[in-house]
C-alpha cells in the first residue's frame, strides 16, 4: 500500500504527525488491513494512547480478535492504560488475554513479554509477590531477560532482600551488556514502555 510505504520514514524520523496523516489514508483504502496496525503505531511511536486504544478497540470490534507483532490487540490495549497509569483497567484487560489464550492454547502459548507487563502491572500495584511470579514465568522462557531480573530486583529490593535484589540485579546488568532485552519488531526505533535505560535506572550495583 502507498501510503502505509510513504509513512514509514516519518515514523523512523519521529515526524509522527506526517505519518499518522498517511495511515489515516491507509486506513481509509483498506481499514481491515491498516486500523489495527495504526493502533500499534499510535501506542508505540506516537505515545498517543487514548488515540491507540480507540483504533485497537475498533478494529477488534469491526474485524475480530487480531494481532500485531506477534501480540493481540488485547495486549496493546493493556499496555496504553498501564501508560496510562490505569492499572486495575490494564490487569483486567491483560488477564483475560491470558484467559483466552489458556483456554485455546494452553499457558505456554503466553508470550514472555506479556508475562513481563503483567510483572510491571503488578510492581506498579505494588503487589510485589505477584510481580516475581509472572517475573519468573517470563524468565522460564527467556532466561537471560534483563528488563524482568532489574524489575524483579526492585520488588525483592521493597521487600528488604537486599542481598538477592543486589545478585540478580547483577545478572540484570550483565545479560544488559550482552543484548539481552526487549528486543521486538520496532524496538531499534522506539523503545517500549518500562525498557530499562541503564543511566538512569531506579538503583544498580
Amino acid at each position: 500500500m502507498l501510503w502505509q510505504q510513504k509513512a514509514i520514514p516519518y515514523w523512523k524520523t519521529k515526524k509522527y504527525s506526517l505519518a499518522v496523516a498517511c495511515y489515516d489514508k491507509a486506513v481509509l483504502y483498506d481499514r481491515e488491513k491498516y486500523l489495527g496496525r495504526r493502533g500499534y503505531l499510535k501506542c508505540i511511536f506516537q505515545r498517543d494512547y487514548t488515540s491507540a486504544i480507540s483504533d485497537m478497540e475498533l478494529a477488534e470490534k469491526e474485524f475480530g480478535y487480531g494481532y500485531q507483532n506477534d501480540h493481540s490487540y488485547s495486549f496493546y490495549i493493556s499496555l496504553c492504560y498501564l501508560q496510562l497509569n490505569e492499572f486495575d483497567k490494564a490487569e483486567r484487560i491483560l488477564q483475560n488475554d491470558f484467559n483466552k489464550t489458556t483456554k485455546e492454547h494452553g499457558e505456554n502459548w503466553i508470550h514472555f513479554l506479556d508475562l513481563f507487563y503483567m510483572g510491571i502491572i503488578q510492581y506498579e500495584l505494588r503487589n510485589y509477590d505477584k510481580a516475581i511470579f509472572f517475573f519468573d514465568r517470563s524468565l522460564n522462557t527467556y532466561t537471560n531477560f534483563s528488563d524482568a531480573k532489574y524489575y524483579k530486583g526492585l520488588c525483592l529490593l521493597q521487600k528488604g532482600n537486599i542481598t538477592d535484589a543486589e545478585s540478580i540485579m547483577r545478572e540484570a546488568k550483565a545479560n544488559f551488556g550482552q543484548g539481552y532485552t526487549i528486543n521486538e519488531d520496532d524496538s531499534a526505533y522506539e523503545p517500549y514502555p518500562y525498557k530499562v535505560n541503564w543511566s538512569m535506572a531506579k538503583w544498580t550495583i
